[in-house]
């Protein structure tokens, strides 16, 4: 029996499965419109202008310029994590 032929079709639109607790969140995307573009951006852009700040200020030698991209890298990760994190509560507070 195929999943189109069951008897248990749910009123969900996630799954054919009776009793389904995903919720159908289509309707309320987390991010949206300003706050997609500034986070997509900041999440791809912030991390590659950190490691360029980071490879210039340690510019003594290659190595460090290396260690200085890494470091600022890193930084930049956890910094567009941090305001994704913070961008994702406001837009579900304030639609």
């Amino acid at each position: 029996m195929s999943r189109a032929a069951s008897p248990n079709r749910s009123k969900c639109s996630t799954c054919p499965v009776d009793g389904c607790s995903a919720e159908n969140t289509a309707d309320d995307p987390p991010l949206a419109g300003w706050r997609f573009a500034l986070a997509s951006s900041g999440l791809f852009l912030g991390p590659l202008v950190l490691m360029l700040i980071g490879a210039v200020w340690a510019a003594e030698t290659p190595a460090a310029q290396l260690c200085g991209a890494l470091a600022g890298l890193g930084a930049g990760v956890a910094l567009s994590v941090a305001i994704s994190g913070i961008l994702r509560r406001v837009s579900k507070d304030n639609p």
